[in-house]
């Protein structure tokens, strides 16, 4: 009988096991091990909810790969790969506080999500992992910087702005937009105008 007992709750354990690690595995992407897109946006909806619901700022990063698809094409795709993990473990290390939230965006895109940070603690922790990617010193014969660079786009909730999850995205890509037009490598954070900018721009280019 108590063996019985004893050996359900084993194989009740080990199914817990298994089951944490089928989601963790659906949570984080396979390349980076960074949250997946489909787990940033929940990460991203659950702290906007609470900084609204708070009145607590939120700030939000999205970081690109400058000229990307040029050091896949002149590297090929295992240094690509490589090249992503090692910035991934950057935007990782940007991640500090356990409510932070890094994630693999999209391709050579990345997400990094900030609770209860404002604009000007997000842009220095911007400009930080800027430096700390181009400390990476990895060769990048397509770009005219000569190594791997990123650039970000910033974008903060505060509680007196009355905007949504959409509004923080996209101004962020904004942002984003506006760092690569203005030369790449580069921090830049969402300011009104830049809305007039991007609308009549074309699609960033990686």
């Amino acid at each position: 009988m108590f063996s019985d007992i004893t050996e359900a709750k084993q194989v009740e354990a080990e199914l817990m096991a298994a089951n944490e690690k089928l989601n963790l595995l659906a949570h984080r992407d396979g390349l980076t091990e960074l949250l997946t897109r489909r787990a940033f946006d929940e990460a991203l909806a659950r702290e906007f909810a609470r900084a609204s619901r708070n009145a607590m700022p939120l700030s939000l990063l999205i970081i690109d790969v400058d000229w990307f698809k040029r050091f896949n094409d002149h590297y090929g795709h295992p240094a690509g790969d490589e090249c992503l993990r090692v910035v991934s473990r950057c935007i990782e290390a940007a991640a500090r506080r356990p409510a932070d939230a890094a994630a693999r965006y999209g391709g050579e895109e990345f997400g990094l999500i900030l609770p209860e940070t404002d604009a000007h603690g997000a842009f220095v922790i911007a400009e930080n992992l800027r430096s700390k990617v181009r400390d990476l010193a990895i060769g990048h014969a397509g770009s005219e910087k000569g190594i791997v660079t990123v650039s970000i786009g910033v974008s903060t909730f505060e509680a007196a702005a009355a905007i949504e999850i959409a509004d923080l995205l996209s101004r962020a890509d904004e942002a984003l937009y506006g760092a690569k037009a203005a030369g790449r490598d580069r921090v830049h954070g969402w300011r009104p105008h830049l809305s007039g900018q991007r609308s009549t721009g074309s699609r960033r280019k990686t």
